[in-house]
């Protein structure tokens, strides 16, 4: 039998498509797997050459060509192949040296082929085909020299697979690693061979780190393929281990008697690092849920609450032998409850738009005491009503910080606000300002319920709160410890929460930059107060009718004749004839936007510049305000707006 042809019959044992050609690229052989999915046609023996039916420049391919004639380590590559049909087939192709006996042959190329979207196929394929392995085998103990020629190509496919085998004989006895199984069990072929495999492939399972059946003796029990354990872990031979995946399959005798086994298996790592990062991720995501089912649980409670003393007010308002006493108790509660309301909304849509960006702070040279003071105004009803003793210390000498007033004012009055819900009536509560060479610290401590060291952790997180009422008397959505985290962040601080648990208090510390003191006297006082003027004419335009009427109400008992219309186009009409000296005009309007009425209006040379246009909106982010600027608007209020501010507007401007 010549050596070609022993060669050639070989490599048809095997699934993948494998081809011999030689150095020019001209086809010596292609094996059955290769035939079948290049086309019979296109790959006749010593006539037709790669370059032929590949779509590579003929360049790009005598330059692989020439780089795999160079070793007999199987270099990587990628062709494309016109396979019958007329379609374009991609291939990862693996080529280098063959020569089995140097000096014998001309030197020769062998070339896997595995199309790209079934390279994952190989290993099921191999195991189909391992009982003709095992016939062949037997064939091959004819003649010495065609054996050794059969093995070397045998290994020379073996160890060009991506995975990792081993192959045993009935008893378990290591006969044959590959250089990848090589590398996952620490074991050298020399070291292995001759072993048992239970000493050379150590298995336990990943959960309860016991030994696990070796699968090629299950193999050679049952004579079938057998799959691996889940959560199998490889212990190396170094004690490191490495997590597993693959099955076992018999290797027959001619007569079909069980000669051996094989083990493939490969290195699932990154497969199990990301199923347990997908599995923590569902953890907090769950979590997540769970903290949002909640807050928004609590946000309905909150918001319910209001609505009941506001809907009883108004009931008491209605009643016609009602004292002017009750009704003034009626307005008190029903301003508090607007109020929280106002305060609710305001803090979520805070959050919001702090987590998408669009806060953008207007930083100033502050004095820190300025900002203690208006965040301690802000706070004092609370501290008013629950009995609360304020004790206030600050540094010795004046310190500044670069921020926003509104904001660093915010930041203070939620730590004393939450301090005061979480406080009993009559306890006491510290801020104190420290100076540091860089930083200034300020600290707001309490002598009230603590914080659960479970939660503390979390404190500063959306939608996380503290059971620490039972009645939840507290009220409050969860968020106002997060929205302090997040400001002081942008303002390139950082804040930490400590308590020694339940009962035991709680102190709240901030670290903000420190800035440098003004060259000259104290920081700039504030705008001075709103000149007053006299009675205006104003058109209100809203499509809502009962905020429309009750502005309208409102402007008129304070003097102001006004016209009211809930729609963009009447608005046009209106002005034209009723000649307003201020319009407070709605966005969201039903036929015409607000914007396009400023528009118009603008235009309008009965209107101009003359009137005021005020635009009182929902929307009240930084890109609503610039548009309103863009259509015309002189002043942009955000609903529900305070009336106080409403009446400083008015009265700023001049009749």
């Amino acid at each position: 039998m010549r050596e070609t042809d022993t060669d050639c019959s070989t490599l048809d044992l095997f699934p993948e498509a494998l081809v011999l050609v030689d150095a020019q690229g001209i086809f010596l052989f292609a094996n059955q797997s290769a035939r079948n999915q290049l086309g019979t046609h296109a790959v006749c023996n010593g006539q037709t050459a790669l370059a032929d039916i590949c779509a590579e420049p003929r360049a790009q391919l005598d330059g692989y060509l020439r780089a795999c004639g160079r070793t007999r380590n199987f270099l990587p590559g990628t062709l494309t192949f016109m396979v019958p049909g007329g379609a374009d087939v991609g291939f990862r192709v693996e080529g280098a040296l063959y020569a089995p006996r140097k000096g014998l042959l001309p030197s020769r190329l062998l070339l896997r082929l595995t199309p790209r979207q079934n390279a994952a196929a190989q290993f099921i394929a191999l195991n189909q085909q391992i009982d003709k392995l095992s016939q062949e085998v037997q064939r091959r103990q004819r003649a010495e020299l065609e054996l050794i020629g059969q093995r070397e190509q045998l290994e020379v496919t073996l160890a060009g697979i991506g995975d990792a085998v081993i192959a045993t004989d009935t008893r378990s006895i290591v006969t044959f690693l590959n250089p990848v199984a090589q590398s996952l069990t620490g074991w050298s072929r020399e070291e292995a061979v001759g072993r048992p495999l239970a000493e050379v492939c150590r298995l336990v399972d990943e959960t309860n780190r016991l030994p696990i059946e070796s699968p090629v003796d299950k193999v050679i029990r049952e004579g079938k393929i057998v799959a691996l354990a889940n959560h199998t872990v490889l212990i190396r031979k170094d004690g490191t281990e490495v997590p597993i995946d693959d099955s076992g399959a018999p290797i027959h005798h001619a007569n079909g008697s069980i000669m051996g086994a094989v083990l493939v298996f490969h290195d699932i790592s990154e497969r199990r690092r990301l199923e347990q990062h997908v599995a923590a991720r569902n953890l907090e995501l769950e979590g997540e849920h769970r903290r949002k089912d909640e807050f928004l649980a609590m946000l309905g409670h909150e918001l319910r609450n209001p609505l009941a003393p506001i809907r009883s007010a108004l009931e008491l308002q209605a009643m016609p032998h009602s004292s002017p006493e009750t009704r003034k108790q009626a307005l008190d509660i029903m301003a508090r409850q607007v109020a929280h309301l106002t305060r609710l909304v305001d803090e979520l849509l805070d959050v919001a738009r702090i987590s998408t960006g669009k806060i953008a702070l207007k930083n100033e040279l502050l004095d820190v005491a300025s900002v203690i003071g208006r965040a301690a105004e802000m706070s004092e009803p609370l501290m008013r009503e629950k009995e609360h003793r304020l004790r206030i210390e600050l540094a010795a000498e004046p310190v500044h910080v670069n921020g926003d007033m509104q904001r660093l004012t915010q930041v203070i009055s939620n730590l004393l606000n939450n301090a005061a819900k979480y406080t009993p009536r009559g306890g006491l509560i510290d801020l104190s300002v420290l100076a540091h060479p860089t930083q200034v610290e300020l600290r707001v401590t309490d002598n009230g319920m603590g914080i659960e060291p479970a939660v503390l952790p979390h404190i500063f997180k959306v939608f996380t709160q503290s059971e620490r009422s039972v009645a939840r008397s507290e009220g409050g959505l969860g968020i106002g410890l997060s929205l302090v985290h997040r400001l002081v962040e942008q303002h390139g601080g950082s804040v930490a929460a400590f308590s020694d648990g339940l009962d035991k208090g709680t102190e709240l510390r901030i670290l903000l930059p420190k800035a440098a003191a003004p060259e000259t006297g104290r920081l700039e006082a504030g705008p001075a107060p709103p000149l007053q003027g006299g009675m205006r004419k104003i058109l209100v335009v809203d499509d809502n009718h009962d905020a429309a009427s009750m502005l309208g109400e409102l402007l008129r008992l304070l003097g102001h004749e006004v016209a009211v219309t809930f729609s963009g186009l009447d608005a046009i009409a209106l002005a034209a004839s009723f000649e307003p000296d201020i319009i407070f005009l709605d966005i969201g309007l039903p036929d015409l936007d607000g914007y396009a009425v400023a528009r118009q209006l603008r235009a309008r040379p009965d209107i101009g510049a003359a009137t005021v246009l005020i635009a009182l909106t929902g929307y009240g982010q930084s890109e609503d305000r610039a548009r309103t600027r863009e259509a015309g608007f002189d002043h942009h209020l955000v609903k529900p707006a305070d009336v106080n501010q409403i009446m400083e507007l008015v009265e700023s401007m001049d009749a």
